[in-house]
């Protein structure tokens, strides 16, 4: 784990190891969550990239008696 430095204008360089692992690009966009003293930062993809993510998935599920 390598460390990352907050600037004095408040941005972030992620290391060439953690952008190459992750497939991170220039101008990519997060989402910040905050939990508890941590950061959660979550990679927002494209919806031609989620295109397929669930295949196989069982719909087949049970509902309740009021939602025919």
């Amino acid at each position: 784990m390598e460390p990352m430095v907050l600037t004095s204008d408040f941005r972030i360089q992620f290391p060439e190891t953690l952008r190459k692992q992750l497939g991170l690009r220039p101008g990519q966009k997060f989402h910040a969550i905050a939990v508890g003293e941590h950061i959660h930062l979550i990679p927002i993809k494209p919806l031609a990239e989620l295109c397929g993510f669930a295949k196989g998935i069982d719909t087949n599920v049970p509902r309740d008696d009021d939602r025919v």
